[in-house]
């Protein structure tokens, strides 16, 4: 059940045991376990890694406005490039292909999200204003 996704490691080992490496990934476990759902009960690889595809695709759409906000206005070209580097680059070869590595790409979709509703929340507001985010949640299960 549910209860075992927060009572055990990454590795399926009860976290009080001496042999459980302590790695507790319940964002990855529960995204495992949905891969496992879509593909109809089944392990079916091609799910696993459609879902890294999808997963790399959405970080990469993130890169855009995460550059777009370091690099400053006027440099929207530099964001596009920058992004299209980051999407393309060699070095997520293995982030992607790997089911196992499907943390890293979670941990920078949350982190962007977080980036990205910071600099939303810290925009000056009209007089009287308020924004809500939930930037404390991305931080968190990032």
């Amino acid at each position: 059940g549910l209860d075992l996704v927060f009572s055990h490691d990454f590795w399926g080992q009860k976290l009080d045991d001496w042999q459980s490496h302590k790695s507790f990934r319940p964002l990855t476990i529960l995204s495992f376990r949905a891969s496992y759902i879509l593909a109809g009960r089944r392990w079916d690889e091609m799910h696993f890694h459609a879902a890294n595809v999808v997963l790399h695709a959405l970080v990469a759409l993130l890169v855009l406005p995460a550059a777009r906000l370091i690099l400053g206005p006027g440099r929207r070209e530099h964001a596009f490039v920058a992004a299209a580097f980051f999407a393309s680059h060699p070095v997520h070869t293995d982030a992607v292909s790997s089911i196992v590595s499907r943390g890293e790409m979670l941990s920078a979709l949350c982190f962007l999200l977080s980036l990205l509703a910071y600099a939303r929340a810290a925009r000056p507001l009209p007089e009287g204003g308020r924004i809500f985010t939930v930037i404390e949640s991305f931080f968190l299960v990032a």
